[in-house]
């Protein structure tokens, strides 16, 4: 699943995608599909804490526009993922967080 994640965030354009684990399995599977892996700690309560590791590890500077996305997105579309970016690059807001209605539970699926 972790390598179809991988292909929307690279569909989507971005500059540089990492992807965040502390599973070796994962990080061989990304690797092997040719994509950026930062080992995290395995005591994080969610990925968003996974992410601040990240951020802390990489050093980014202050205006760079970071867009997590969880490793169980597969079907995240890219263009959503590029609006975001945009968005917020246009924006004067710290952060926002991406939400759509579900309008049929088959959408979730």
């Amino acid at each position: 699943m972790i390598v179809h994640v991988l292909e929307r965030a690279r569909e989507s354009g971005a500059d540089r995608i990492i992807v965040a684990t502390d599973h070796e399995d994962v990080a061989r599977a990304v690797e092997a599909a040719g994509g950026e892996v930062c080992m995290t700690r395995a005591d994080h309560q969610s990925g968003t804490e996974r992410l601040a590791e990240v951020v802390e590890k990489c050093a980014f500077s202050d205006d760079t526009i970071i867009v997590n996305i969880q490793g169980d997105e597969p079907m995240i579309p890219p263009a959503i993922v590029r609006q975001v970016a945009e968005n917020l690059a246009a924006s004067s807001s710290g952060m926002a967080t991406l939400a759509v209605p579900i309008h049929d539970a088959e959408e979730a699926f």
